[in-house]
C-alpha cells in the first residue's frame, strides 16, 4: 500500500508523522526517559532514529501494558548487551 493514498494524501502523511515524532520527543526523548548511553559519541544524525525507534517501541509497550511512560521506557533494551 502506498503512503500517498493514506490521510487523503502525502501532506497529511507528512503531517501525522510530525505530530508523532513530536509527541515521541516530548513524553520519552525531553524528559530523558530513554536509555542513550550507547549512543555516545555518535553524530546527532545518527542518534535521532535509533532514539526515535526507541520512543516509539516503548509507546508500543505503554499501549499494551498500561505502563508509565518511564515504566514503559525501562522495558526497553538495545546495544551490545541486549541479546
Amino acid at each position: 500500500m502506498s503512503t500517498k493514498n493514506v490521510g487523503g494524501g502525502n501532506g497529511d502523511v507528512i503531517l501525522q508523522v510530525r505530530q508523532v515524532k513530536q509527541a515521541l520527543r516530548t513524553i520519552y526523548l525531553d524528559p530523558g526517559l530513554v536509555d542513550d548511553s550507547d549512543l555516545e559519541g555518535m553524530p546527532a544524525n545518527q542518534q535521532e532514529p535509533r532514539l526515535l525507534s526507541r520512543a516509539l517501541t516503548a509507546q508500543a509497550v505503554r499501549m499494551v501494558t498500561g505502563f508509565s511512560p518511564r515504566e514503559a521506557a525501562l522495558t526497553v533494551i538495545d546495544g551490545v548487551a541486549d541479546s
